[in-house]
């Protein structure tokens, strides 16, 4: 029975890191919107919006 319980355990902790990681996947694709990697876009995808609108010039 124990044996059981750990392994349920564990798979659960597996769906629940790989639903963060797909949440954290779309998230990004959701806000980098495919326009290229510009200074803008990385910092509006790890810290909201760092340099302008997402299309700030180097």
């Amino acid at each position: 029975m124990n044996g059981q319980l750990t392994e349920i355990w564990t798979n659960i902790a597996r769906l629940y890191s790989t639903w963060q990681d797909m949440a954290r996947q779309a998230i990004s694709l959701c806000l980098v919107k495919g326009n290229g990697p510009t200074r803008g876009d990385i910092g509006r995808v790890d810290g909201w919006n760092t340099a302008g609108d997402g299309n700030a010039s180097t």
